[in-house]
């Protein structure tokens, strides 16, 4: 019989055939295939060996009263010899049979290593698959976290963007808006000072009228009481009655302008105050030309720390663009080599 292994399934035939020499090592006996096959007496395949050299057991290969050997005459091919030979032929015959039952081995047992080696290898190429479809999986899942992590970023930076849009909207409209109060406090102060200066001119003008009653009024009292000493002195009732009666008209016109003075006084306390109203207010609107330069300062600092930021996540982004690129080539690499 052939050499068998234990990891290969047994075969009912074991790739023999009727008329091919044997021989079985267990049993130290060589001969001829007569019969291989199924029998009544028992399950299983059997074989029926025509010893060279007579055996000394009692089965002669006969099975209830049939010689199996015989049956299978017919199936031996021509060259096989059916005389028995001497010890020395048989001797060497069955060494030779010896020699290619191990020959058989022998390249059974190269081609079973040969199919070892290739299980092997598949094994180990299987492994390798898996490893490298894992670290596959692994790349693919940092991808998509990068990825996710770029879409993020781009998010962000539109958010910026929009950002950044819309504080230089709203700079451009404080700037606008800025230039818009500047010019209004500008016309604002021409319309304030040209007020300013009539209102001065009009102060200047009563108190030079105002000086002028005065003047008028020290001279009138002055010649009023010349006059009443002159009058004591003439003691001329009619004439001191005229000139009571015309002196007491320019009391009375004196009185007058005094009050007109008065008058003019108190318009002149307004105007001051209106002058001093006028300064109060010029003031605040200094202030708040000051306070909106400040504001406009801050809006351009905000804008300029916005699009300093927006680069910076624009570099991130980047960054991160050729670093999935570049792991997403690798990949490509790493899955075609293993293919």
């Amino acid at each position: 019989r052939p050499p068998s292994h234990q990891n290969k399934p047994p075969s009912p035939l074991g790739g023999l055939c009727v008329g091919e020499r044997v021989a079985v090592d267990s049993m130290n006996i060589v001969g001829t295939l007569r019969f291989i096959g199924t029998t009544q007496f028992k399950d299983g395949v059997w074989a029926g060996i025509q010893l060279d050299i007579d055996g000394t057991g009692k089965n002669d290969g006969s099975v209830n009263g049939a010689n199996t050997t015989k049956q299978a005459q017919s199936q031996r091919p021509a060259s096989v010899r059916t005389s028995t030979p001497d010890q020395a032929i048989m001797r060497l015959q069955q060494l030779q049979v010896k020699v290619e039952v191990l020959e058989a081995e022998n390249r059974y047992l190269k081609l079973e290593n040969a199919q070892n080696k290739t299980a092997e290898q598949i094994l180990e190429r299987s492994e390798e698959y898996e490893k490298i479809k894992r670290e596959l999986n692994l790349s693919k899942e940092s991808l998509a976290r990068e990825t996710a992590i770029v879409e993020d970023y781009k998010k962000r930076t539109e958010g910026l963007e929009q950002s950044v849009d819309e504080l230089k909207r709203a700079g451009m409209e404080s700037i606008e808006l800025y230039e818009s109060s500047v010019e209004l406090h500008r016309v604002d102060m021409e319309a304030i000072n040209a007020s300013l200066m009539d209102e001065r001119r009009k102060v200047a003008q009563l108190e030079s009228e105002r000086e002028g009653l005065r003047k008028a009024g020290l001279e009138a009292v002055e010649t009023y009481e010349a006059t009443i000493e002159e009058l004591r002195k003439e003691s001329s009732t009619e004439v001191w009655e005229s000139e009571r009666k015309r002196l007491m008209d320019n009391a009375e016109a004196h009185q007058a302008a005094l009050q007109h003075t008065k008058a003019h006084e108190r318009q002149v306390t307004s105007l001051n105050r209106d002058i001093a109203e006028l300064e109060s207010l010029i003031e605040s609107k200094i202030f708040k030309e000051s306070d909106l330069e400040e504001a406009l300062e801050k809006e351009r600092k905000q804008s300029a720390r916005m699009r300093d930021e927006l680069n910076d996540l624009r570099d991130q982004v980047k960054q991160l663009t050729h670093k999935s690129a570049l792991t997403s080539s690798s990949n490509s690499t790493a899955s075609s080599g293993s293919h």
